[in-house]
This record gives structure tokens, sequence and C-alpha cells, in this order.
């Protein structure tokens, strides 16, 4: 045995990584959003946002396992990016659709909910990624 350790790069592991930490903060800032929201606007108003915001979480989390399950074509990676975009938006229009339907809330705190969801998530996706991007960059030019 060599005492030399190989590390290859897994850019689907990376990336699988990286989403799912963005999904993980999106969860993190979007429950303590709404946790505030809770005095301030009431249990109606902040349930119905919670769930707007449940509901992008979920949908950002399968959007990730379905884009990034296994290395493969261009043609392929493209079609798994599409795929999970397809699922996430499916998820997450059903569980407005059903959270309407059964619970009866209110649209506009669950779209403002939706929007806070995916505007975290973005900012957090831009901070994970920057934040590698730039440690990479200056190792390789070391």
């Amino acid at each position: 045995m060599s005492s030399h350790q190989f590390h290859m790069h897994d850019p689907v592991a990376a990336g699988r990584r990286l989403a799912l930490q963005a999904v993980g903060v999106q969860a993190v800032v979007a429950a303590a959003l709404v946790a505030m929201a809770f005095p301030l606007l009431g249990t109606a108003v902040a349930l119905s946002c919670a769930v707007g915001a449940a509901a992008m979480v979920a949908g950002n989390g399968l959007a990730a396992w379905v884009s990034l399950r296994r290395i493969g074509p261009a043609r392929a990676a493209l079609a798994q990016v599409l795929a999970g975009t397809l699922v996430k938006w499916c998820m997450v229009v059903a569980a407005l659709v059903v959270t309407q339907e059964v619970w009866r809330t209110a649209p506009l705190p669950m779209l403002c909910g939706l929007a806070l969801g995916v505007v975290v998530h973005a900012l957090a996706s831009h901070r994970l990624w920057t934040g590698r991007g730039a440690a990479r960059r200056r190792v390789t030019k070391g």
C-alpha cells in the first residue's frame, strides 16, 4: 500500500452538498422569519405564510434530489435539471392547492411565504456558491 492518497473531484457530490446546504439554510431562515410573524400577524396569517415557505423548502429539496442523483452525459444532466424543476413546482402547486382546499387559509400570506422561500433560497445559494468559489480561487492561485 502506498502512503499517497488521491482525492477525486466529484462535481455532482459538490453540487448536491451545496444544494442541500442551501435548502437547510432556507428552512432555518424561513422558520425564524415565520416565527417572528406569529405575534405580529396572528396565528392564521403566520400559519398560511409557513405553509408557503415549507412548500418551497420541500420543493427545493426534492428538486436537488432529482437533479443531482447521478453523473451522466450533458443531455441526461439537462433532463435531470428540467425534471427537478418540474417536480419542484408541481410539489409547490400541489401543496398550496391542498392547503387552500383543506385548511381554507388566506392565499396572499401563503404566496408571501412562497416568495420568502424563493428569495431566501436564492440568497443562500449565492452565498454558499460564492463562498466556496472564492476559497477555491484562492487555493488555485497560490
